[in-house]
């Protein structure tokens, strides 16, 4: 083997360690962001009792479970009169966060 091809195998196996730890951590990142997706009944009574309070006039179309700031938190997507809003529950059931967006759905 030539003292070329000896020196760029190392490098070339090297770098192809770090761009596979780092998909490893992009995809870590992004399904931390995304959450995953639960039902009314799964959350912990103190989430699902708020939940509950705040939708009584709309419909829970999505609760997703995510982790944000090494916290575990609850956001919820309520349609009510044309508009989603999304509220963001601490595990202990206090509301963290709201936004509003209009709700695109033609059904």
């Amino acid at each position: 083997m030539s003292a070329r091809i000896r020196i760029i195998l190392p490098v070339i196996a090297v770098s192809l360690a770090v761009v596979l730890a780092s998909c490893g951590r992009i995809q870590e990142i992004m399904s931390r962001h995304a959450g995953e997706s639960v039902a009314l009944a799964q959350l912990p009574p103190p989430v699902r009792a708020a939940i509950e309070a705040r939708s009584t006039a709309g419909q829970v179309k999505e609760i997703d479970k995510r982790t944000q700031g090494g916290r575990v938190v609850y956001v919820a997507s309520i349609a009510q009169s044309g508009v989603e809003q999304h509220l963001t529950f601490a595990d202990d059931g206090s509301l963290l966060g709201t936004s509003d967006k209009e709700d695109d759905d033609d059904d």
